[in-house]
């Protein structure tokens, strides 16, 4: 993520959500970036599928790939917030 991001990382906010595979995967991330929990808003939810599908379905790319649009999409607005 970090190659999609703009460096301070702690100095933005992220908002995330989706199911708890992503969610997971994308809160771990941004802990290995020295992210403190207070900067990240998220927002868990599942499926009507069991949490060991939603596992399996999400464990390959999509977690990541779903999680990267998201925290782009943070890094957007954070770059509009400091452009106007």
């Amino acid at each position: 993520m970090k190659r999609h991001l703009p460096p301070p990382y702690p100095d933005h906010e992220y908002f995330i959500c989706g199911p708890n595979p992503m969610m997971d995967a994308i809160e771990k991330a941004l802990g290995e970036m020295h992210v403190p929990l207070s900067k990240y808003h998220s927002e868990r939810y599942s499926f009507v599928y069991g949490e060991a599908v939603m596992r399996r379905l999400f464990a390959e790319r999509v977690v990541l790939g779903a999680g990267v649009i998201v925290i782009l999409m943070s890094a957007l607005f954070a770059y509009l917030r400091v452009a106007t």
